[in-house]
């Protein structure tokens, strides 16, 4: 499964599945690294340089994060 650029569809990564509650987790083999500025996280697209910002959720014991959506 494939995690993309909500600015241009480019993929910035696989997802794997991390348990049977369809949470997933980045592939270990990934080149992109979690940016952060002001106080925002994101992944920075390879491909058109937008930031596809991502949201944190806290359920239980485990840290999830997705991508909500991208800006300049």
């Amino acid at each position: 499964m494939e995690e993309k650029c909500r600015r241009c569809g480019a993929v910035l990564f696989n997802k794997v599945p991390l348990d049977d509650k369809g949470n997933f987790a980045m592939e270990e083999q990934t080149p992109l690294s979690l940016e952060s500025e002001a106080g925002v996280s994101f992944f920075r697209c390879p491909a058109c340089k937008a930031k596809n910002i991502v949201a944190a959720d806290i359920s239980g014991d485990l840290g999830k994060q997705r991508i909500t959506h991208a800006k300049d």
